[in-house]
């Protein structure tokens, strides 16, 4: 009988160390994931800031100007009871789009802008789609 309690007592032994082994390994191999979609995320943060400064800050101040200065002419929707359109807000998303939140004081817009910047003479607009109206 004290032959079979000490088999016993040698198998959940066996048993233990090997659950011990295999949950180290599973934990192990869990942190070496994390830390490769870390270094992922991380790379893919750097490409993402890299395409949205993809202008500088004065090429981006001219585009907006240039914005400015025509979005009367650019927007599909005209201006109503005797307001001028606006920009209130722009985010560049990369070096060719942007979006733009414009208004004349009675409407307001939300627009994705794609664009061609060549240099502060030469700025074309390729698409300007409303998205939203408030």
């Amino acid at each position: 009988m004290e032959k079979k309690n000490n088999y016993a007592i040698i198998i959940l032994t066996i048993a233990l160390i090997i659950l011990i082994g295999v949950f180290f390994y599973i934990y192990s191999t869990n942190k070496q994931n994390e830390e490769q979609n870390k270094e992922v995320v991380n790379n893919t943060n750097e490409i993402t800031n890299t395409e949205k400064n993809e202008l500088s800050e004065e090429e981006q101040q001219i585009v907006f100007n240039y914005l400015q200065d025509n979005i009367s002419e650019i927007s599909p929707e005209k201006e109503v009871l005797g307001g001028s359109f606006y920009i209130t807000s722009i985010d560049f998303l990369n070096g060719q789009e942007a979006i733009i939140e414009y208004e004349d004081g009675h409407i307001a817009f939300k627009a994705n802008v794609q664009f061609q910047y060549t240099n502060q003479d030469d700025i074309t607009i390729n698409k300007f789609e409303i998205i939203q109206t408030y």
